[in-house]
């Protein structure tokens, strides 16, 4: 009786389990419809705009790079539809030297993407955040255009770009990653924003001089880990005009430090040169010139006795 009951019971439940199936709505999956844009360089789709706007329904996704150039410029719009955003893969087994981003957009890469070849990359002006290891490995890498709004240099980012010889950071940047700009032996000084204030740790090489931007935090913490590092106050300088052209002619040096780095501007203002005696009597063991400087002036650096 309980074996007969038992198996009145199974029945009653596969046949329950059926009929919910059956009489269910179908699940189905909708394959995204992919196209190519008119030039044949670009792969894309459309899907809903997140926003909800109305008057833009859909978005635009870029999600493969299909030409052979290896100087790419990013579109902001497809075939009239404006670029919403591009997939993190979408050069990935593509050879590209230059990299060019309109300023609606976010410049991130994938893991997988061979940075070996890159030379010059643009970045959207816009872009807040350079995530890390956006650039690691690019040792080829000699110019990058900074995100005018950037905030935030992630860890690793830059690692290991030892072709880059210079680099301009953003005034609105706060943090620089731990080992953000490490390996790169070609970067010989930097400028470091005045709103800075978190650093990680060997967030560049030792070998690079470090210029503060009235920065006294920023200053503190590169001499606490073994820096050469001047601030921007440390020198005194007039500006001249010559034309529309407006450059800074440096004066004099404030600072205690001997072993010195001149930048090549001050406060936005290009050096030019410098005045009369500007470094007289000082005690430099050692003073780097910053690139592009001529070296204009009458005596500049008299009875700096421990000079060579």
């Amino acid at each position: 009786m309980k074996r007969f009951y038992f198996r009145t019971v199974s029945l009653f439940l596969t046949l329950a389990m059926i009929f919910s199936i059956t009489t269910c709505a179908p699940f189905s999956v909708s394959a995204i419809a992919y196209q190519i844009s008119q030039d044949g360089k670009w792969k894309y789709y459309l899907s809903p705009n997140p926003s909800g706007s109305e008057y833009d329904p859909k978005v635009l996704t870029v999600s493969e790079y299909l030409g052979t150039d290896t100087e790419v410029s990013v579109p902001a719009e497809i075939d009239g539809t404006d670029v919403y955003q591009v997939s993190d893969d979408a050069f990935n087994g593509k050879i590209i030297t230059e990299l060019t981003y309109p300023d609606t957009l976010t410049l991130k890469l994938s893991d997988e993407f061979d940075r070996s070849n890159l030379t010059y990359v643009s970045m959207p002006a816009n872009q807040t955040e350079i995530v890390d290891k956006t650039f690691m490995g690019a040792f080829k890498l000699t110019e990058v255009v900074m995100p005018e709004k950037a905030e935030t240099v992630g860890d690793y980012a830059f690692f290991d770009c030892r072709s880059l010889r210079s680099i301009t950071l953003p005034k609105t940047l706060e943090d620089i990653g731990e080992y953000a700009f490490w390996n790169c032996t070609s970067l010989e000084s930097v400028v470091i924003p005045s709103d800075v204030t978190e650093f990680g740790v060997n967030c560049f090489p030792k070998t690079t001089s470090v210029l503060c931007d009235h920065n006294p935090d920023a200053v503190q913490w590169f001499k606490e880990n073994g820096y050469r590092v001047m601030s921007v106050s440390d020198f005194t300088y007039k500006v001249v005009s010559r034309g529309s052209d407006i450059f800074a002619y440096i004066t004099g040096y404030t600072g205690s430090e001997t072993d010195i780095y001149i930048p090549n501007s001050l406060d936005g203002y290009q050096v030019m040169g410098f005045y009369p005696y500007a470094f007289r009597e000082k005690d430099f063991t050692d003073v780097q010139i910053g690139e592009g400087i001529p070296v204009l002036g009458v005596r500049i650096f008299e009875k700096c006795r421990q000079l060579t």
